[in-house]
């Protein structure tokens, strides 16, 4: 059972996030009158702060997108987001996952021109990039283990790196991506960047790390796309054999290398 400040900061965070129902929520006779404006009124101008402070974040997050759509399209999309999201995140620095999820529905209900149609893959990817930045630490990789387990006909599970994700699109978001990037954050990717963004004919495979404390984006094949993918299903190393048609033996040591493999995990 919640104590009575628990109960009292759900309350707070629900009449924060959640949409205004006739102005009643249960916290309001709670809240002591000692200013000159009334409870509800000092509930709404914190709520409409928070929101702010919300829609602000996603316009940091988001920037590739903010510069495609335009800041007043952008900020009044994020704007709706924001209003509808009655969960949230507390911590800004990870909030708007699911704000892809948000671009697609008004891409399905044609809220938006079909030449839009790549933003939801640009959101994930730009979410991920901004993420990794704030995922955890990662070991070093034991390759006495590794060599112990395969020696000894144990189940290999491999861990990948904690700001690893994956995206894979038939949209060429990576370069959409690094047009639309500001300045400074695109230099590392100078020799990449292109005048035109040309439509591609099959998917592209991209993965999202971090490396030497910096997110950085890099296109990969579809067999290190699959492998990583199983992987992070947790498949243990002789089901991926079994299952996969590559080369481990020439791919497995160039994934632990740029450290998007580091550890390994006891399944058993």
């Amino acid at each position: 059972m919640p104590t009575d400040l628990e109960q009292h900061i759900s309350e707070f965070t629900l009449a924060l996030t959640g949409n205004p129902r006739d102005g009643e929520y249960e916290i309001l006779p709670k809240i002591t009158g000692s200013s000159r404006i009334s409870p509800q009124l000092a509930l709404e101008i914190y709520r409409n702060n928070t929101r702010g402070t919300r829609t602000n974040a996603l316009e940091v997050i988001y920037p590739a997108c903010k510069s495609i759509l335009g800041s007043d399209t952008f900020h009044s999309i994020a704007r709706e987001f924001v209003v509808a999201d009655s969960i949230g995140m507390s911590d800004l620095n990870l909030y708007g996952e699911t704000f892809n999820h948000h671009l697609g529905v008004i891409l399905d209900t044609g809220r938006l021109p079909e030449e839009y149609a790549y933003l939801q893959d640009l959101a994930s990817l730009e979410f991920k990039y901004h993420a990794a930045y704030y995922a955890d630490s990662d070991p070093v990789f034991d390759f006495d283990l590794f060599e112990q387990k395969v020696k000894s006909g144990q189940q290999v599970y491999l861990r990948v790196s904690s700001s690893l994700e994956l995206l894979a699109s038939q949209y060429p978001v990576f370069e959409i991506w690094l047009q639309n990037r500001p300045v400074l954050e695109t230099k590392r990717y100078k020799s990449q960047i292109g005048h035109n963004v040309q439509a591609i004919t099959a998917r592209q495979y991209l993965l999202v790390f971090r490396q030497n404390d910096t997110p950085a984006v890099v296109s990969i094949s579809d067999q290190e796309y699959r492998l990583l993918e199983a992987f992070v299903n947790n498949q243990s190393l002789q089901t991926i054999v079994d299952r996969i048609d590559c080369d481990i033996d020439v791919l497995l040591p160039g994934l632990i290398t740029n450290k998007w493999i580091v550890a390994i995990n006891d399944n058993e």
